[in-house]
C-alpha cells in the first residue's frame, strides 16, 4: 500500500494480482522495507 500523507485511504501499488515476478505481483515475499519516499 502506498499511502499519500493526510490520505485517507491507500493505492494499492503490489498484490492483488496473483503470484508472479512483474512489477505490480509478489512472489514468496518473505518481508518488508518502508523508506522516507
Amino acid at each position: 500500500m502506498k499511502w499519500s500523507k493526510s490520505a485517507k485511504s491507500g493505492i494499492l501499488v503490489a498484490g492483488g494480482q496473483g503470484l508472479g515476478s512483474d512489477l505490480k505481483q509478489l512472489a514468496w515475499a518473505n518481508g518488508i522495507v518502508v523508506d522516507q519516499s
